[in-house]
């Protein structure tokens, strides 16, 4: 089974987003084992060097931004991504900003950046929409019929 880590910025509260989060991590179960791990950011911003950053991710794990920067590809782009990247470690690991977001030397570095949208979100909110792609892409992978 595959294994996703799922890295946001932000502050870790109970909110209004906590049923969509659940409910598509319980979605996500027979494809991946989800871990989201929420990092707060230091004095209002995010880590500004990659090392401090990646080292929250094993060696050798494809690490994945979420940047409203990056490329942006549909759902079955999105897809292919995501099989692509988890190659013969099933492993991946995906970064969500915090309210600073990535600082440039983070976005240069990183191999892989994309984008759910040109406009901003809330970590939460991205969160969600972000669990919601990664379901989408394990479904079209399956051939299910949840994409329509």
């Amino acid at each position: 089974m595959m294994k996703i880590n799922i890295y946001v910025g932000g502050r870790d509260r109970r909110d209004w987003a906590a049923e969509g989060i659940s409910h598509f991590i319980q979605l996500l179960r027979p494809f991946a084992n989800i871990s989201i791990d929420i990092f707060s950011p230091e004095q209002g911003s995010e880590p500004k060097d990659t090392e401090s950053l990646f080292n929250r991710v094993p060696a050798g794990i494809p690490i994945v931004l979420l940047d409203h920067s990056g490329a942006t590809k549909n759902s079955i782009e999105f897809a292919r991504l995501v099989k692509d990247l988890s190659g013969h470690s099933g492993k991946l690991a995906f970064f969500i900003g915090g309210p600073e977001g990535f600082s440039k030397d983070i976005i240069d570095q990183a191999k892989n950046v994309i984008s759910l949208s040109p406009m901003t979100f809330s970590h939460r909110l991205a969160l969600i929409i972000f669990l919601e792609q990664l379901y989408r892409a394990f479904d079209i992978s399956s051939k299910g019929k949840y994409q329509r």
